[in-house]
């Protein structure tokens, strides 16, 4: 979901959010920490660490209800 949301707002926003504290601490810190402590590692060892890895991240989505 991080990773959607992170692209959303790519899409919706472009450059000015990718390359602003947030769009880089997501991109970057969270998802491109995330790729890199796995790269080359098998898909079962890969959904073994998801869970542990963004267990500290669980709280940065919240669902949208109404735009009203």
């Amino acid at each position: 979901m991080l990773k959607a949301a992170h692209l959303t707002m790519f899409q919706m926003l472009g450059y000015r959010y990718a390359l602003s504290a947030g769009g880089y601490f997501l991109g970057r810190d969270v998802l491109g920490e995330f790729f890199i402590k796995n790269r080359g590692q098998t898909k079962a060892d890969i959904l073994a660490n998801v869970q542990s890895y963004f267990r500290e991240f669980a709280n940065m989505m919240r669902p949208a209800e109404s735009s009203e």
